[in-house]
This record gives structure tokens, C-alpha cells and sequence, in this order.
């Protein structure tokens, strides 16, 4: 919800966290339709993923707890940001060891607007905390929103 409404109203949003952050492919909004919007302007975006998620599958297709429910894979997703932001092609990468697994960051360069995703190992859907992720997400989180305050 979030993503689609700075998609929409990118002059209002200074940037976005997202969790579990997947779109809705064909079939994901019950009509056939695709439930991503292609961002109007480049707004900073966090997008945190784990590999685990039962709802919205990190590498796409039906979701196990929705049946019905498509959605594009997590790099696909990223994909559409960064072609849509004009980043380089390759991300810089770097890995942290999570509690549950490896944390892997892509930082994307050369964009509009800052471009970052987590791939959290063996994490499922929900909130990256300590106890559930293995890892401070809202600090990642606030850490990224604080940067990009709007002047």
C-alpha cells in the first residue's frame, strides 16, 4: 500500500520501508491485473524480503497462504524500481550474518533515489525483528527513513 501511494504521490513521500514486500502479478488483485504501480518519480526505497515467506513467496507465483493470489518474485520487484530509478545494472552486495541466516544488502548506484534491498535468509512473513528475524530491521529501517528527510 505504501509503495503504491509514493508510486503515485512521489512529491509527498521523502521514502519508503517496505517488509515482505512483494507485488501482486496476474491474479493478484482478483481481477487479472497487475497490482504494482510503476513508480511516477524516484523515491527512496528500503525493500527488506525474507526467503521463508509463506505469503507472499520470495521468488514469486501463488501464494501458499492465499491460493489465487500471484505475485512477482522479489527480483523481479526490485527490477522494476531499479530500471524504473535508471541504476546501474549490478548492485554492490554485502553480506552480515543474521541469527536465522545471512542478510544479504544490493545497493543499487547511479539512481534517482536511493535503491536498497535485504534478502533475509530463512526469514518468513513479517516484522524483522531480533526475535522473529534474527536482526534489528527497524533500526535498518529508521536509519534509512532519518536519511532522507524532505527539506
Amino acid at each position: 500500500l505504501f509503495r503504491s501511494l509514493a508510486a503515485r504521490l512521489a512529491d509527498r513521500f521523502a521514502a519508503v520501508a517496505a517488509f515482505s514486500a512483494a507485488a501482486g502479478g496476474v491474479g493478484g488483485d482478483r481481477t487479472g491485473g497487475k497490482l504494482y504501480t510503476t513508480p511516477g518519480a524516484p523515491v527512496p526505497f528500503l525493500i527488506m524480503h525474507g526467503t521463508d515467506d509463506q505469503v507472499a513467496p520470495y521468488d514469486g507465483g501463488e501464494s501458499p497462504q492465499f491460493p489465487g493470489t500471484i505475485y512477482i518474485s522479489q527480483q523481479e520487484n526490485v527490477a522494476i524500481y531499479s530500471t524504473a530509478y535508471g541504476c546501474a545494472a549490478k548492485p554492490e552486495t554485502s553480506t552480515q550474518q543474521g541469527r536465522r541466516g545471512p542478510l544479504t544488502t544490493a545497493r543499487f548506484t547511479g539512481c534517482g533515489a536511493d535503491l536498497v534491498a535485504v534478502r533475509m535468509e530463512k526469514v518468513g512473513h513479517g516484522w524483522p525483528d531480533p526475535d522473529f528475524a534474527g536482526f534489528d530491521g527497524t533500526s535498518q529501517a529508521w536509519d534509512f527513513l532519518k536519511a532522507h528527510v524532505r527539506g
